[in-house]
């Protein structure tokens, strides 16, 4: 038995080495960059929200949403070697994940402010259309011309194979690997859904759209 099903986790732990400042703290609309990111998570239908951070951050990017009736729980999570690269802020999600027994993570960006709550529930509704038909998958995933981006669910199987990640790899880089034939893959039109925010330049671009 799970006590979650779905959960979240928000990778939220980057240096903004690019950037020069802390990204997700920089406006977007009414809000953050790192909000929008949060809120769209907090308001779908994933069972709880692990926002990973690096350690000492007080979450002053983050702006949380109008609390609602179906709005999701969330916890902070601080990865203490967030420095050494994005797999040890997966390592620590997905730990958080297995102390939850979650059935399945998503594993999102902060800095992909335009990742929208139908996205999300694309994900989580395919994943349990192929539990009912009884599919044993590995991993749900979204594409836009030919290339496969975050956000991407996966399932328990998958994360023996996470907590292996070394370095600044991402989860993306595990489908590559042979044995992670066995999943889902979804055409998704809307580029924006991807656009992240590493830059000044794309910032503007941001913005500006």
């Amino acid at each position: 038995m799970h006590d979650y099903g779905v959960a979240g986790i928000l990778l939220a732990a980057g240096k903004s080495t690019r950037m020069g400042k802390n990204k997700l703290a920089l406006p977007f609309k009414e809000l953050t960059i790192g909000s929008h990111s949060f809120q769209s998570a907090a308001r779908s239908r994933l069972q709880h929200l692990f926002v990973v951070t690096k350690k000492a951050d007080s979450l002053n990017w983050l702006i949380p949403c109008q609390p609602r009736v179906n709005s999701v729980p969330w916890s902070q999570k601080t990865c203490p070697d967030a420095v050494k690269g994005q797999s040890y802020s997966i390592k620590c999600g997905i730990k958080a994940a297995m102390d939850s027994r979650s059935e399945a993570v998503i594993i999102m960006l902060a800095d992909q402010p335009c990742v929208t709550i139908a996205l999300i529930n694309s994900l989580i509704l395919t994943f349990e259309w192929e539990k009912q038909l009884g599919n044993d998958i590995l991993y749900v995933a979204t594409k836009h011309n030919g290339v496969i981006q975050p956000p991407i669910l996966f399932t328990t199987r998958a994360y023996p194979e996470l907590l292996k990640l070394e370095g600044d790899k991402g989860a993306r880089y595990l489908l590559k690997h042979k044995m992670f034939d066995r999943g889902v893959i979804m055409n998704w039109d809307d580029p924006m859904c991807f656009f992240d925010v590493d830059t000044e330049v794309q910032y503007r671009i941001l913005i500006s759209r």
